[in-house]
């Protein structure tokens, strides 16, 4: 498992919600048709703020897509006067609570 993580800040909160609001009706779907990115996760962690997971099987299928992804990414982030930093790397360790079936 391979992951992009991106910090993003915007001059105010109601372009950090116009950009969720695109994101969702829009960007999903090109997520979805142009890359290889098997989950995105956005968290908005404050006023204009948010952090967003991008999670890939491979850092392979994160390399095939992630210089047009991240260009289309930023280009996106720049309309709306917002500011990105990135993270990426392979995870090393993960936990996931198992099911207690009965």
């Amino acid at each position: 498992m391979y992951i992009r993580i991106a910090t993003v800040k915007f001059p105010s909160n109601d372009k950090a919600d116009a950009f969720i609001a695109m994101m969702k009706t829009v960007w999903f779907d090109k997520i979805d048709k142009e890359t290889l990115n098997q989950e995105q996760i956005v968290v908005k962690t404050g006023e204009g703020k948010m952090v967003a997971w991008g999670i890939y099987k491979s850092r392979e299928d994160f390399l095939k897509t992630s210089q047009i992804f991240k260009k289309m990414w930023m280009d996106f982030i720049k309309s709306f006067d917002g500011i990105v930093e990135w993270h990426e790397g392979d995870v090393v360790a993960h936990y996931k609570r198992s099911k207690n079936e009965d």
